[in-house]
Protein backbone atom coordinates (compact mmCIF):
# COMPACT_ATOMS: atom_id res chain seq x y z
CA UNK A 1 0.00 0.00 0.00
CA UNK A 2 1.36 3.42 -0.98
CA UNK A 3 2.02 6.04 1.69
CA UNK A 4 3.63 9.45 1.60
CA UNK A 5 5.98 10.23 4.49
CA UNK A 6 7.09 13.56 5.88
CA UNK A 7 10.19 13.57 8.09
CA UNK A 8 11.82 16.45 9.96
CA UNK A 9 15.34 15.85 11.28
CA UNK A 10 17.48 17.61 13.86
CA UNK A 11 21.02 16.55 14.77
CA UNK A 12 23.95 17.68 16.89
CA UNK A 13 26.90 15.72 18.26
CA UNK A 14 24.76 14.57 21.20
CA UNK A 15 21.21 14.48 19.83
CA UNK A 16 19.69 12.97 16.69
CA UNK A 17 15.88 13.16 16.61
CA UNK A 18 13.16 12.87 14.00
CA UNK A 19 9.50 13.77 13.66
CA UNK A 20 7.66 11.48 11.28
CA UNK A 21 4.18 11.70 9.79
CA UNK A 22 2.78 9.34 7.15
CA UNK A 23 -0.56 9.19 5.39
CA UNK A 24 -2.30 8.08 2.21
CA UNK A 25 -4.17 11.40 2.36
CA UNK A 26 -1.88 14.08 0.88
CA UNK A 27 -3.98 16.93 2.27
CA UNK A 28 -3.75 15.54 5.77
CA UNK A 29 -0.01 15.03 5.43
CA UNK A 30 0.48 18.56 4.12
CA UNK A 31 -1.41 19.90 7.13
CA UNK A 32 0.90 17.97 9.49
CA UNK A 33 3.90 19.28 7.58
CA UNK A 34 2.69 22.89 7.81
CA UNK A 35 2.04 22.53 11.54
CA UNK A 36 5.55 21.18 12.07
CA UNK A 37 7.30 23.87 10.03
CA UNK A 38 5.18 26.64 11.55
CA UNK A 39 6.09 25.49 15.05
CA UNK A 40 9.81 25.18 14.32
CA UNK A 41 10.05 28.47 12.43
CA UNK A 42 8.18 30.25 15.22
CA UNK A 43 10.79 29.35 17.85
CA UNK A 44 12.49 32.22 19.70
CA UNK A 45 15.85 31.16 18.23
CA UNK A 46 16.71 29.65 14.88
CA UNK A 47 16.39 25.85 14.87
CA UNK A 48 18.48 24.19 12.14
CA UNK A 49 16.47 21.27 10.75
CA UNK A 50 15.89 19.59 7.42
CA UNK A 51 12.91 17.79 5.93
CA UNK A 52 12.32 14.82 3.65
CA UNK A 53 9.39 13.61 1.57
CA UNK A 54 9.26 9.90 0.74
CA UNK A 55 6.57 8.16 -1.32
CA UNK A 56 6.34 4.42 -1.70
CA UNK A 57 5.07 1.10 -0.41
CA UNK A 58 6.29 1.80 3.12
CA UNK A 59 3.91 1.31 6.02
CA UNK A 60 3.42 4.32 8.32
CA UNK A 61 5.37 2.93 11.32
CA UNK A 62 8.71 4.52 12.26
CA UNK A 63 10.49 1.16 12.11
CA UNK A 64 9.26 0.59 8.56
CA UNK A 65 10.90 3.85 7.49
CA UNK A 66 14.15 2.82 9.18
CA UNK A 67 14.05 -0.51 7.40
CA UNK A 68 13.42 1.22 4.08
CA UNK A 69 16.38 3.58 4.50
CA UNK A 70 19.13 2.80 7.09
CA UNK A 71 20.00 6.52 7.09
CA UNK A 72 17.18 7.02 9.60
CA UNK A 73 18.38 4.32 12.01
CA UNK A 74 20.54 6.71 14.05
CA UNK A 75 17.56 8.97 14.78
CA UNK A 76 15.20 8.68 17.73
CA UNK A 77 11.65 9.21 16.49
CA UNK A 78 9.50 11.39 18.75
CA UNK A 79 6.21 13.30 18.64
CA UNK A 80 6.13 16.88 17.40
CA UNK A 81 6.08 18.53 20.83
CA UNK A 82 9.05 16.48 22.05
CA UNK A 83 10.87 17.17 18.78
CA UNK A 84 10.33 20.90 19.17
CA UNK A 85 11.40 21.05 22.83
CA UNK A 86 14.54 18.98 22.29
CA UNK A 87 15.53 20.82 19.11
CA UNK A 88 14.99 24.18 20.80
CA UNK A 89 17.03 23.24 23.86
CA UNK A 90 19.86 21.81 21.78
CA UNK A 91 19.95 24.73 19.33
CA UNK A 92 20.90 27.15 22.08
CA UNK A 93 24.59 27.81 22.59
CA UNK A 94 25.81 26.56 25.94
CA UNK A 95 28.96 26.88 28.00
CA UNK A 96 30.38 23.53 26.86
CA UNK A 97 29.99 24.49 23.18
CA UNK A 98 31.80 27.78 23.74
CA UNK A 99 34.54 26.21 25.88
CA UNK A 100 35.24 23.60 23.20
CA UNK A 101 35.56 26.36 20.60
CA UNK A 102 37.88 28.37 22.85
CA UNK A 103 40.16 25.38 23.40
CA UNK A 104 40.38 24.58 19.69
CA UNK A 105 40.71 28.04 18.22
CA UNK A 106 42.69 29.85 20.91
CA UNK A 107 44.60 26.97 22.46
CA UNK A 108 43.26 27.67 25.96
CA UNK A 109 44.67 24.54 27.54
CA UNK A 110 44.73 24.96 31.29
CA UNK A 111 41.59 25.02 33.38
CA UNK A 112 42.25 28.42 34.96
CA UNK A 113 42.56 30.35 31.69
CA UNK A 114 39.65 28.46 30.11
CA UNK A 115 37.25 29.22 32.95
CA UNK A 116 38.39 32.84 33.33
CA UNK A 117 38.02 33.59 29.60
CA UNK A 118 34.66 31.83 29.50
CA UNK A 119 33.40 33.82 32.49
CA UNK A 120 34.60 37.21 31.26
CA UNK A 121 33.09 36.61 27.80
CA UNK A 122 29.81 35.77 29.49
CA UNK A 123 29.85 38.61 32.01
CA UNK A 124 31.02 41.32 29.59
CA UNK A 125 28.33 40.38 27.07
CA UNK A 126 25.63 40.12 29.74
CA UNK A 127 26.39 43.60 31.09
CA UNK A 128 26.70 45.18 27.63
CA UNK A 129 23.58 43.59 26.12
CA UNK A 130 21.33 42.86 29.07
CA UNK A 131 21.05 39.19 28.14
CA UNK A 132 23.39 36.19 28.36
CA UNK A 133 25.36 35.18 25.24
CA UNK A 134 24.96 31.47 25.95
CA UNK A 135 23.48 29.10 28.48
CA UNK A 136 25.74 28.74 31.52
CA UNK A 137 25.67 28.36 35.28
CA UNK A 138 28.66 29.79 37.11
CA UNK A 139 29.37 28.92 40.72
CA UNK A 140 32.03 30.12 43.13
CA UNK A 141 35.11 27.90 43.46
CA UNK A 142 38.19 28.85 45.47
CA UNK A 143 39.92 30.27 42.39
CA UNK A 144 36.92 32.08 40.95
CA UNK A 145 33.75 31.58 38.89
CA UNK A 146 33.49 28.10 37.37
CA UNK A 147 30.98 26.48 35.05
CA UNK A 148 30.73 22.97 36.46
CA UNK A 149 29.75 21.26 33.20
CA UNK A 150 32.84 22.67 31.51
CA UNK A 151 34.93 21.77 34.55
CA UNK A 152 33.78 18.15 34.44
CA UNK A 153 34.34 17.71 30.70
CA UNK A 154 37.71 19.47 30.77
CA UNK A 155 38.93 17.32 33.66
CA UNK A 156 37.42 13.93 32.92
CA UNK A 157 36.54 13.89 29.22
CA UNK A 158 38.86 16.22 27.32
CA UNK A 159 38.51 14.27 24.07
CA UNK A 160 34.74 14.73 24.09
CA UNK A 161 35.16 18.44 24.78
CA UNK A 162 37.67 19.04 22.00
CA UNK A 163 35.54 17.06 19.54
CA UNK A 164 32.43 19.08 20.31
CA UNK A 165 31.84 21.16 17.17
CA UNK A 166 28.36 22.36 18.13
CA UNK A 167 29.58 25.95 18.38
CA UNK A 168 30.30 26.14 14.67
CA UNK A 169 26.78 24.97 13.85
CA UNK A 170 24.90 26.94 16.47
CA UNK A 171 26.81 30.23 16.25
CA UNK A 172 26.26 30.56 12.52
CA UNK A 173 22.52 30.23 13.10
CA UNK A 174 22.49 33.31 15.34
CA UNK A 175 20.86 36.45 13.96
CA UNK A 176 24.11 38.40 14.40
CA UNK A 177 26.60 35.59 14.08
CA UNK A 178 29.44 37.70 12.61
CA UNK A 179 29.18 40.26 15.38
CA UNK A 180 29.19 37.54 18.04
CA UNK A 181 32.27 35.85 16.56
CA UNK A 182 34.07 39.20 16.47
CA UNK A 183 33.07 39.81 20.08
CA UNK A 184 34.55 36.50 21.21
CA UNK A 185 37.72 37.16 19.24
CA UNK A 186 38.18 40.59 20.80
CA UNK A 187 37.49 39.22 24.29
CA UNK A 188 40.04 36.42 24.02
CA UNK A 189 42.64 38.78 22.56
CA UNK A 190 42.02 41.03 25.54
CA UNK A 191 42.14 38.38 28.25
CA UNK A 192 44.02 35.29 27.19
CA UNK A 193 47.49 36.46 28.15
CA UNK A 194 46.23 37.96 31.40
CA UNK A 195 44.92 34.56 32.48
CA UNK A 196 47.72 32.40 31.10
CA UNK A 197 48.91 31.79 34.63
CA UNK A 198 47.23 32.14 37.98
CA UNK A 199 47.37 35.70 39.26
CA UNK A 200 48.47 37.05 42.63
CA UNK A 201 45.81 39.75 42.21
CA UNK A 202 42.85 37.66 41.11
CA UNK A 203 40.33 40.24 39.76
CA UNK A 204 37.27 38.12 40.57
CA UNK A 205 38.36 38.05 44.23
CA UNK A 206 38.28 41.80 44.77
CA UNK A 207 35.82 43.35 47.19
CA UNK A 208 32.17 43.41 46.05
CA UNK A 209 32.68 41.26 42.96
CA UNK A 210 30.03 38.70 41.98
CA UNK A 211 32.29 35.91 43.29
CA UNK A 212 33.01 37.56 46.65
CA UNK A 213 29.35 38.46 47.20
CA UNK A 214 28.21 34.91 46.39
CA UNK A 215 30.74 33.53 48.84
CA UNK A 216 29.89 36.07 51.56
CA UNK A 217 26.12 35.61 51.31
CA UNK A 218 26.24 31.81 51.17
CA UNK A 219 28.86 30.83 53.74
CA UNK A 220 27.16 27.52 54.48
CA UNK A 221 26.87 26.57 50.79
CA UNK A 222 29.59 24.75 48.86
CA UNK A 223 30.14 26.43 45.49
CA UNK A 224 27.25 28.92 45.64
CA UNK A 225 25.73 30.10 42.37
CA UNK A 226 26.83 33.40 40.84
CA UNK A 227 23.56 34.69 39.43
CA UNK A 228 23.07 36.88 36.38
CA UNK A 229 21.58 39.54 38.63
CA UNK A 230 24.72 39.53 40.76
CA UNK A 231 26.90 39.83 37.65
CA UNK A 232 24.81 42.68 36.23
CA UNK A 233 25.12 44.63 39.47
CA UNK A 234 28.73 43.91 40.40
CA UNK A 235 30.79 42.93 37.35
CA UNK A 236 32.09 46.52 37.31
CA UNK A 237 34.19 45.65 40.35
CA UNK A 238 36.20 42.95 38.57
CA UNK A 239 36.96 44.68 35.28
CA UNK A 240 40.47 44.47 33.86
CA UNK A 241 42.09 47.32 31.99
Amino acid sequence: MMYTHFVALFATAEVQIAYHSASRDIKKLDENKRNCIRKLNGAPINIPYNTHYIHGEISPEDDALKSYDPYFEKYTFVDLESFYKSALENSELNSVDVAAYLKRKYNLLNAFELQKNLYYIYADYLVSNGKPPFKARFVAYDRGPVDQKVYADNKYNKEKLVNNFNFEQKAFNLTKSKEFLKFIDSEVNKYKFKFKFEMSDNPTHRENTPWSIAMEMNKDVINPEITDRNILQNHKNELIE
